[in-house]
């Protein structure tokens, strides 16, 4: 019969897709995937009685938008976000709750691509928007408050170079960018430390915890506040709940259990923004002559890592700054 022949195309086409998708054929999951919205995007009777697991149109649409993000046509990737949201508005009041989160995941893709795309301006936009949303979970709570305080970063870093862009070139040397209020470089990077303030204490659990303090540092070390920039070196370093110490404590502990694959991970990605903060910031003290502030970071990264290949190149520029400064014995 006819609804028996279209649920067996629907999971035919969800097959297909699922197929494609496991060998990382793209552009073919998108095909598949037109090709099934174009069969049951208006079909009245979707989705069909028996399809409780079955994906909703909305959810095809979000499946397409980050296909074809992935593939770089963000502009086809945006138009399927919105096509997501629209899908949501049509459903009938009695069943409004259920499509409201994938609303606000429709609004977050919708940001995410335009900060892959480099248009901070809409990227800020929607982070805006999504950040006046009263349920969303703490952990997208977390990544939308980070990623908006990035765009701001992004935007007052991009624009920072193409004024530099402008002092370099002699025909244009004296042209003064006009900012809309609130746009400026001075602007976005107060965002960004307003925003980021008191990230780690707010979500501790967090993947973006130590990347905020390494974004904090730059803002600061962009601002000229390079006692604060080492502050948030510092904290990085020192407060970190996977310092090692904290893990001992917790491994000696008779009543935690400890799940040591997550320790792991966590302990690796701490370690990388400890390394990628602390480094960049004393590189760029010692770039401009301030060999104090850089010696003190040096000296505060030697503790992450007893690996030689880490430690011999910090006591080499460990050992310059000390020139720098006069004490060498």
């Amino acid at each position: 019969t006819k609804p028996e022949y279209k649920q067996y195309r629907r999971d035919v086409l969800l097959a297909l897709i699922r197929m494609y998708e496991k060998a990382q054929m793209k552009v073919e999951v998108a095909k598949a995937i037109e090709r099934f919205l174009e069969e049951f995007a208006s079909d009245p009777k979707y989705p069909f009685e028996n399809g409780e697991k079955e994906p909703t149109i909305a959810d095809m649409h979000l499946w397409l938008g980050r296909v074809y993000r992935d593939i770089g046509a963000f502009r086809m990737a945006i138009n399927k976000f919105y096509d997501a949201l629209n899908a949501t508005l049509s459903v009938p009041k009695e069943r409004k709750f259920e499509f409201k989160s994938i609303s606000d995941v429709a609004m977050l893709e919708i940001a995410d691509t335009y900060l892959e795309m480099e248009d901070y301006d809409n990227s800020i936009k929607f982070f805006s928007r999504l950040l006046k949303v009263d349920d969303l979970h703490e952990i997208e709570k977390a990544n939308v408050l980070f990623k908006h305080a990035y765009s701001h970063y992004q935007r007052a870093r991009s624009n920072l170079r193409r004024e530099a862009r402008l002092k370099d070139d002699p025909e244009k040397k004296d042209v003064r960018i006009e900012y809309d209020p609130g746009t400026a470089p001075k602007y976005d990077f107060a965002r960004v430390k307003h925003g980021l303030r008191d990230f780690a204490f707010r979500f501790p659990k967090s993947y973006y915890v130590p990347e905020s303090y390494y974004l904090l540092a730059l803002t600061h070390d962009e601002l000229n506040e390079k006692d604060d920039a080492l502050a948030q070196v510092k904290a990085l370093l020192d407060k970190s709940p996977y310092h090692p110490d904290a893990i001992a404590k917790a491994q000696n502990h008779p009543t935690r259990v400890i799940d040591r694959v997550e320790v792991a991970k966590m302990l690796a990605l701490w370690n990388f923004w400890k390394k990628k903060t602390g480094n960049y910031l004393a590189n760029q003290f010692y770039e401009d002559g301030d060999y104090f502030h850089s010696l003190r970071v040096y000296q505060a990264l030697e503790g992450i890592d007893e690996a030689p290949s880490w430690r011999i190149p910090l006591r080499y520029q460990t050992g310059l700054c000390y020139e720098r400064l006069g004490n060498v014995g």
